[in-house]
């Protein structure tokens, strides 16, 4: 893979990581209640909960690992998740790391709308609106 190919690939990754800590971040704003009482909530140094906003993607990962999906069918998504994550940190690194190929991405950014809608179908709606089918839209 040529330099340019691979720095496109990067910010790709870095820019997919981004839309999953942001769908995380959305998640958890509208599940705000049952966050704030979750044993789980992660809490700075001196004991104060963090806000879903001022969560890393790391934190964020760790919580829905042991608050949302703790099942053992929720395997797959944990390990894309991190899948993501290590990819995205490659635009930090110094050192060589696997950011995978075109086709891994492109599979992931697929794997990302599964992610989208199973969150879509965890937000409260109002009774006359429209649900998107990410299956029929194009």
């Amino acid at each position: 893979m040529d330099e340019g190919a691979e720095g496109q690939l990067i910010l790709a990754w870095a820019n997919l990581g981004a839309l999953v800590e942001g769908t995380m971040k959305l998640f958890l704003t509208v599940h705000y209640d049952d966050y704030l009482n979750d044993k789980n909530t992660p809490h700075n140094n001196r004991g104060s909960l963090v806000a879903p906003e001022k969560l890393v993607l790391e934190a964020l990962r760790v919580f829905f690992q042991k608050a949302v999906w703790p099942e053992e069918e929720a395997a797959e998504i944990r390990e894309w998740v991190a899948m993501v994550q290590a990819k995205r940190n490659s635009i930090h690194a110094f050192a060589e790391r696997d950011i995978g190929t075109h086709d891994d991405f492109v599979r992931a950014l697929q794997r990302y709308l599964k992610f989208l809608d199973n969150v879509d179908q965890s937000l409260p709606y109002p009774d006359d609106w429209p649900r998107i089918d990410w299956d029929q839209a194009s």
